[in-house]
């Protein structure tokens, strides 16, 4: 701040008014005046103080935003090939946002939207601070579109269960360098999303002991590592016997990831829950028979 001040043009009216007070403060034993001049110059310099401190502060965040801009961190050339890796790298490189952005970015909550410019951006956390990630699916072979690069639109969901809201982060492929950029933010109730009843339902059945238990099928199928971890033992078990298997399940907020996804007309919807750190993971398949939803698979 100090080389800023001064090598700036403020530098000669801070001189100017210093060597004022200078020439009233020599004065001042012989007029009576120059006290009333000297508070009104002290205000006068405080308020000058004030206005290049905020001036300072600001060319500070420029310098930052600059600086942050001109260190980019090396990001693998194979980076966009997959969204799932691009999503991931995203979500970890402050400076690799920035540019991955389309400012001004389009903000959509309810029915307002507004533009958002690269110093109003703030980073999102997609998948950080997080122990698991989950997925919606409708089907088994659906899951192999993670590994599609093909993909041109994509977008990360942040679904909040108690206030019945969605938050999507939209990306899409630049056609010209193939880079995914993320173009736009959404928010919207579950109303206007095509999971809201299977949300709905979802929120209940992992907060009600009892409402889970009424919604688990009279034979449950399961699958589970054996003590050879290549080979998987497979069986089923009453529903009597789920509250000795059941894991702790994922309450108050999900995420999801739209590779493309059908949801329309599903009367399947499998819960992949998997691991940030340790590559585990939970499928957890529901089932609708026509008058509610039930558990009817699960795979640990």
């Amino acid at each position: 701040m100090f080389k800023r001040l001064f090598h700036s043009p403020a530098k000669g009216i801070l001189v100017t008014l210093l060597t004022a007070m200078s020439t009233l403060t020599a004065c001042q034993q012989k007029q009576k005046s120059s006290a009333e001049e000297m508070s009104v110059l002290e205000n006068i310099i405080e308020d000058f103080w004030e206005e290049d401190s905020v001036k300072s502060a600001t060319d500070d965040a420029d310098v930052e935003e600059d600086e942050l801009e001109s260190t980019e961190t090396p990001v693998a050339q194979t980076v966009d090939e997959v969204f799932d890796d691009f999503a991931f790298a995203f979500d970890s490189n402050r400076s690799m946002q920035r540019r991955r952005v389309h400012f001004p970015l389009t903000v959509i909550h309810q029915t307002d939207t507004t533009l958002l410019t690269k110093k109003e951006w703030k980073s999102p956390a997609l998948f950080m601070g997080r122990d698991f990630y989950t997925i919606l699916w409708t089907s088994a072979a659906e899951m192999k579109t993670t590994q599609d690069s093909v993909l041109t639109e994509a977008a990360v969901e942040h679904i909040n269960l108690e206030e019945r809201e969605i938050v999507s982060f939209d990306f899409e492929r630049d056609q010209a360098t193939r880079h995914w950029m993320l173009v736009r933010q959404r928010t919207y109730p579950f109303e206007a999303s095509d999971l809201g009843d299977f949300l709905d339902f979802y929120r209940q059945w992992s907060e009600d002991s009892a409402y889970q238990m009424r919604h688990i099928a009279h034979t449950l199928r399961f699958t589970m590592p054996g003590e050879n971890s290549e080979e998987n033992v497979e069986g089923f078990i009453d529903a009597e016997q789920w509250p000795e298997f059941a894991p702790e399940m994922p309450q108050h907020v999900l995420t999801n990831i739209r590779y493309g996804q059908n949801y329309a007309k599903r009367r399947t919807m499998l819960l992949q829950i998997r691991g940030l750190s340790n590559g585990l993971q939970n499928v957890f398949t529901f089932r609708h028979d026509g008058n509610r939803w039930l558990l009817t698979e699960f795979e640990n």
